[in-house]
């Protein structure tokens, strides 16, 4: 399963800046997902079950949080934000993810949850 690997922000060369995997004996090493232009932080987080990863990314196709899948497949941006989205949380047993969100204009920081087939958008704190 995924989860028994190390999961982190990996940008050991000029080519690659992504997300990686390694086991805890310092061997299998495995790229998950390249983003090269990106600004990876605030993350990555495995599933309840290791199945997938959330993830903060900026990118030229504007900030968000990202989930793919722990092989690699099925990249994509989950949430867009006008504003900074960041520390994504998988919640409800993987079917929801929380996740912050700062309006620079106000400079405070709110909790949102949101349902992993993108509907429910719900703020928690005010």
């Amino acid at each position: 399963m995924g989860w028994q690997k190390i999961l982190f922000v990996a940008g050991y060369t000029a080519e690659f800046l992504g997300i990686a995997t390694i086991d805890s004996s310092g061997t299998l090493l495995d790229r998950i997902v390249n983003h090269p232009d990106g600004n990876l932080r605030d993350g990555p987080v495995w599933s309840s079950d290791g199945s997938k990863i959330a993830f903060y990314n900026d990118v030229k196709e504007g900030r968000g949080i990202w989930i793919v899948n722990s092989d690699g497949t099925g990249l994509h941006k989950f949430i867009d934000s006008i504003y900074y989205p960041s520390h994504p949380a998988f919640a409800h047993h993987s079917q929801q993810i929380v996740f912050s969100d700062i309006n620079p204009e106000e400079t405070k920081k709110t909790l949102w949850l949101i349902n992993l087939d993108g509907t429910g958008r719900k703020q928690l704190t005010f």
